[in-house]
């Protein structure tokens, strides 16, 4: 990774090897300049923004702001910010091997040694999201392919040591290689966290249950939900998963859907 610094402006970047210098350096300009995406002033939290007119075609960005009193005093402390984690996240995804957000740069304006605003920099992902294919008649056929393809994805996550905390059918995009052939990314790197070990059964589970409450908002059955979850044991242990261990999973995790459903609908929130 290499790190470049703007001569006049408080402004640094940090950018993977795939970004060469001279693009690295426009870019690094472009947001001393202002020209690159800000934060939204009016909207809270970070506001993805799709950049065309940036070397390298299109590219989604992710743009932040200090905000807070409480944010300022995390950064004192030297906890990472959003922005950071999400970057270092990317990369750790990416050389696991798991389909995500492929990041590209991290651009930080500090004032005083603090970081006041920030920018992520990702490859953008083609598909649509897990939701959209799920409520798409047309592709009732491919179930069985697209609960391997998420099985197979969401264990090569926690492998990784990293748990996804929103793990909905928003933060998934579906794309469709071939007649035999389903692709599964991961987005919303912000929902994630690395840990120092890999999560535990019950760390898992919670990843789990929060995707089964997409599954059930669908309208797709407990039995779809079992075969999902025998996939992601297979693939997480390498072996057929035992039925004892299949079925504790699976009422563990139906149970916390539907209690996080029904809240949901209580709150007046959206089920998914």
């Amino acid at each position: 990774m290499k790190t470049f610094e703007h001569t006049s402006w408080p402004v640094t970047l940090a950018a993977l090897d795939r970004l060469d210098d001279a693009i690295a350096k426009e870019w690094l300009e472009a947001w001393s300049r202002g020209d690159f995406p800000q934060p939204n002033p009016v909207v809270s939290g970070p506001v993805p923004l799709a950049v065309p007119q940036l070397p390298l075609g299109h590219v989604l960005c992710k743009s932040y702001r200090a905000g807070t009193l409480a944010r300022l005093l995390r950064t004192l402390s030297g906890v990472k910010n959003r922005p950071r984690r999400s970057f270092e996240i990317g990369c750790v995804l990416e050389a696991a091997g798991v389909r995500a957000s492929r990041p590209l740069a991290l651009l930080e304006r500090r004032r005083c040694g603090l970081v006041t605003s920030s920018c992520v920099v990702f490859e953008p992902i083609q598909g649509v999201t897990l939701r959209d294919y799920l409520l798409d008649p047309a592709h009732g056929s491919r179930r069985s392919d697209l609960w391997t393809a998420i099985a197979v994805e969401v264990a090569r996550l926690h492998a990784a040591c990293v748990r996804q905390r929103d793990l909905k059918a928003p933060n998934v995009i579906v794309s469709e290689e071939s007649e035999v052939s389903i692709r599964i990314s991961l987005i919303d790197l912000d929902g994630m966290t690395r840990l120092s070990r890999a999560p535990s059964l019950r760390t898992r589970a919670r990843d789990l249950a929060r995707l089964a409450a997409s599954f059930l908002a669908a309208g797709e059955t407990p039995a779809d939900w079992r075969m999902l979850l025998e996939q992601y044991l297979r693939a997480s242990g390498g072996t057929p998963p035992e039925p004892r261990e299949v079925a504790r999973l699976h009422a563990w995790t139906l149970a916390w859907a539907r209690h996080k459903l029904e809240r949901n609908r209580r709150q007046g929130r959206p089920v998914w």
